[in-house]
């Protein structure tokens, strides 16, 4: 998870630098992403070898748990911009 750390915290501070993110809005994806880190890990799989199952999988628990509309959204946002291209058309963090 080590690697995976490094990425997220690239992709943090360019929301910060390039986007302007506020210093609340970069904790939440923070969050977001530690939360699906630790779902991964729960079932071996490492982030940057998450798949669309995996992904999908996390989603519905999220739903089913009673997540908000809202907060699952910004959840799809975080892991489309730091997951692979398996996961994620919008890959940039994780080419593969």
């Amino acid at each position: 998870m080590v690697e995976a750390s490094a990425h997220i915290e690239t992709f943090l501070a360019m929301l910060s630098a390039e986007r302007g993110a506020a210093s609340n809005t970069i904790e939440a994806y923070r969050r977001d992403l530690g939360d699906f880190g630790q779902f991964l890990s729960r079932r071996n799989v490492a982030l940057a070898a998450a798949a669309t199952e995996d992904v999908s999988d996390y989603f519905r628990d999220a739903a089913v748990a009673g997540l908000n509309p809202a907060s699952r959204a910004r959840r799809s946002c975080s892991q489309a911009c730091t997951t692979t291209p398996a996961a994620s058309s919008a890959s940039i963090f994780f080419p593969g």
